[in-house]
């Protein structure tokens, strides 16, 4: 894996997404995580409810004009990509545009591109059967659809929808996600969180040592899947 971020060197981060992003206020999991472990580093997000990369790369919204101004006005060292949750299933290619149009002035602001897979929806979600039979194949699906669009454009891949789908089916006494059966819990985003510092960092995430509350066998479940998918 080639590390994009270096703990030898202050580093910015920004969160470009939806819900599944600033749940439980993940991005900070992920700078505790970073932190933690010796790095210097700064997030920022621009984030919106349901919003997807299209909109997100827009002028036409506030919250388009918004990373556009942080990637056209400040400096980043990586940009972190989370399309909404069912459009890399149901429009491949407007998922294939929104980030096609997002890391062009990413990388124009000179910062390294990470897209960050989500997951499946829990069985009973009302949304899962109408594009899925089951958790695993619409963790598939979406695996499939960010491994398109991460090849198309020469992105990392952060795979927390496989980890996701890891702990899902080998311990669900772990719950990962919040009752609507489709955000993260806590627990969930702390294992996003996981994944992407190991994605940016390149670092095996069984020897983070924040482990955000969770408790000892928790955690270890918890990174030995980010290390799974990430290693």
């Amino acid at each position: 894996m080639c590390a994009l971020l270096s703990k030898d060197k202050k580093a910015r981060v920004l969160f470009i997404g939806n819900s599944y992003t600033y749940y439980n206020d993940m991005p900070k999991i992920f700078e505790s995580i970073a932190r933690a472990q010796g790095a210097d580093l700064e997030v920022l997000s621009v984030t919106k409810g349901g919003y997807t990369l299209e909109q997100l790369a827009s002028p036409d919204n506030e919250y388009g004009r918004a990373a556009d101004s942080l990637l056209s006005g400040e400096r980043f060292d990586v940009v972190f990509l989370q399309e909404q949750s069912r459009r890399p299933v149901i429009d491949p290619e407007l998922f294939m545009k929104g980030a096609e149009a997002l890391t062009k002035k990413a990388r124009a602001n000179r910062a390294g591109v990470i897209l960050y897979q989500t997951w499946g929806r829990n069985k009973g979600n009302p949304e899962l059967y109408d594009i899925a039979r089951d958790t695993r194949e619409m963790a598939e699906k979406l695996g499939a659809s960010y491994l398109r669009v991460a090849g198309a454009l020469g992105c990392s891949l952060s795979r927390v929808g496989y980890a996701f789908l890891d702990v899902f089916e080998n311990h669900p006494e772990v719950e990962l996600y919040a009752p609507d059966g489709s955000h993260p819990n806590s627990t969930g985003s702390y294992l996003a969180a996981l994944c992407h510092y190991a994605v940016s960092y390149g670092e095996d995430p069984t020897l983070v040592s924040y482990d955000h509350g969770e408790g000892e066998e928790t955690a270890r479940i918890l990174k030995e899947a980010a290390k799974a998918v990430s290693l």
